[in-house]
């Protein structure tokens, strides 16, 4: 009878050692785009969120998008869970690091925050959210070193 308990004891330990400390699977991020997530992330965090790259959960890659007015899109499943976002490389190979920031934050906003697009303005017709549609017809975007800190304040506590 030991030498059962002791077998079951062996393969129990075994087992725990090698399923036990596996790596966990990482969420699939391009490289490129990591940077950008683990900076939401820290201003997240600065604002008493708790979160951080496992906890997204998110397929975050950059996709051919062929509507020329979207460079980035966050989907979702059937049942409204957010699943991956898309970031269009033409965009992306062209754009400023403070555009890159901006569309990665407003699609994090969509899939993390679950923050919907918002047309509030100023009376001078300024975009008051990164979460504005981007389309420029109801409000014009303004986001630049000046107007960094209170968009993202926004952004975080909506």
């Amino acid at each position: 009878m030991a030498k059962y308990f002791y077998s079951v004891l062996f393969v129990a330990t075994v087992s725990l050692l090698f399923f036990g400390c596996q790596e966990e699977v990482e969420p699939d991020i391009d490289p490129d785009l990591l940077p950008y997530i683990e900076s939401f992330i820290l201003e997240a965090n600065d604002r008493d969120f708790d979160l951080s790259i496992d906890s997204l959960g998110i397929l975050v890659q950059f996709e051919n998008i062929s509507d020329p007015s979207v460079i980035g899109r966050c989907r979702r499943d059937e049942n409204g869970n957010n699943e991956s976002i898309a970031v269009d490389p033409v965009y992306w190979k062209l754009a400023t690091e403070l555009e890159k920031e901006y569309v990665m934050y407003h699609e994090l906003g969509h899939c993390v925050l679950n923050r919907p697009h918002t047309t509030a303005s100023d009376p001078n017709n300024i975009c008051l959210s990164i979460m504005e549609p981007g389309t420029g017809e109801l409000c014009t975007s303004n986001y630049n070193e000046t107007t960094r800190a209170a968009l993202l304040d926004e952004l975080f506590d909506f």
